[in-house]
């Protein structure tokens, strides 16, 4: 019951951070603060913080860990190593059956590729920094928690870019984007601050690359894809105009 709440805690504040209006194709300077975008990820990631480095008792994730034991110890799956990423192959496959969202495909592709970029300058150093040991004990690279913070990248990607044409979609992937992290907490492999501050960090990558719309002049062919064919090995080299 617990996790469930969780569960729906998270998803309700992610989809409230995302949640805004369309706004033009046309990119001719910097999009404006909307408070409500920042303060969802930023509580998120303060809940989480706070709750691994300087009090567990805010969400009481040693208690989260003790129930999990009591009542799920064997849980293991992996499904949430490939659920992370659904959402992404879904916003190209609307794009090829001609269903547009917010930007074209190759507008799209840079968003996403900058939002991968900042979890990723956010994720690796606060892992190294705070080195928080995993539930199971097995590396100190706990906080927060990567899996999560790709779910929220990828459901965060889709609700800027069809949450206004399909909002039951849109609550259906960050309801499973907080599955995943509950997974990875049944899992054993994360505590439940990690999840929290994963989520708000995945959320704010994506915040962080919609902030800054793609420079002028590079709109035409922001991503170029050339196949190359190199001692009887197909392969090609993706350019992206970030």
């Amino acid at each position: 019951m617990k996790m469930a709440i969780l569960i729906f805690c998270i998803t309700c504040l992610s989809m409230l951070s995302c949640a805004q209006p369309p706004d033009s194709l046309v990119f001719t300077r910097p999009r404006a603060f909307t408070l409500r975008q920042w303060v969802i990820p930023a509580t998120l990631i303060g809940i989480g913080t706070y709750g691994t480095l300087v009090d567990n008792s805010i969400i009481n994730r040693k208690h989260v860990r003790e129930e999990r034991n009591e009542h799920f110890p064997n849980f293991s799956s992996h499904i949430d190593n490939y659920l992370q990423f659904a959402p992404i192959p879904v916003v190209y496959t609307l794009n090829a059956l001609g269903i547009k969202g917010r930007h074209n495909w190759q507008q799209q592709t840079v968003y996403l590729a900058r939002a991968q970029l900042f979890m990723a300058a956010l994720l690796y150093p606060a892992k190294t920094l705070t080195k928080t040991l995993r539930p199971d004990s097995s590396a100190r690279n706990a906080f927060p928690s990567g899996h999560t913070a790709q779910a929220f990248v990828a459901a965060t990607f889709f609700c800027k870019e069809y949450g206004q044409k399909y909002p039951l979609a849109t609550a259906g992937i960050f309801t499973m984007a907080a599955g995943i992290g509950a997974c990875r907490v049944l899992n054993n492999r994360h505590w439940v601050s990690d999840v929290f501050a994963g989520a708000g960090l995945g959320i704010l990558s994506v915040q962080l690359s919609y902030l800054f719309p793609p420079r002028p002049g590079k709109l035409a062919h922001p991503v170029t894809v050339i196949p190359s064919l190199q001692q009887g090995a197909a392969g090609c080299t993706l350019y992206v105009g970030l």
